[in-house]
Parts: structure tokens; sequence; C-alpha cells
């Protein structure tokens, strides 16, 4: 009886050996758990970067896009200033004609 009860006992150290194995298993469980969690959040940060750099790129084109708007508006305003010192020039050429007919009929 005191051989069987040190068999059951030393199944008893053997059940708590499996038992402390298995809360181990958890805890390197609960360790890849928590390392998959960090691993989301490096990729949710990863995708917020990639966001951010996306955002980064639609403004750099929109500033771009500004840039090119303003030297249509400045090619547009040295088309404006050729165009009136062309009208300038016709006047004063009209004006020159003006003064050969002056001359012309003194």
């Amino acid at each position: 009886a005191v051989v069987g009860a040190a068999v059951i006992g030393a199944a008893v150290v053997g059940a708590a050996v499996v038992g402390a194995a298995v809360v181990g298993a958890a805890v390197v469980g609960a360790a890849v758990v928590g390392a998959a969690v960090v691993g989301a959040a490096v990729v949710g940060a990863a995708v917020v970067g990639a966001t951010v750099v996306g955002a980064a790129v639609v403004g750099a084109t929109v500033v771009g896009s500004a840039v090119v708007g303003a030297a249509v508006v400045g090619a547009a305003v040295l088309v404006a200033a050729v165009v009136g010192a062309a009208v300038i020039g016709a006047t004063v050429v009209g004006a020159a004609v003006v003064g050969a007919a002056v001359v012309g009929a003194a």
C-alpha cells in the first residue's frame, strides 16, 4: 500500500510537471500572441507611415500643380504685356502716320 501510495504520489508529481509544462506553454503562447500584437502594431504603423508618405506625395503633386499653374499665369501675364507693348507700338506707329499726314498737309 505504501509503495502503491508512492506510485500515486509520483503520478501526482508527474501531473504537476505536466501542469507546469502546460502553464509554460500558455506563457509561450501569450508571448507569441503578444509578439503578434506588437507585429500588428508595427504593420499598422507602417500603413500609417505609408499613408502619410502618400499624403506627402499628393501634397507635393498639388504644390507642383500650383507651380505649373503659377507658371501658366506668369506666361499669360507676359503674353498680355507683349500684346500691350504691341498695342502701344501700333499707337506710336499710328501717331507717326498722323504726323506724316500733318507734315504732308504742311
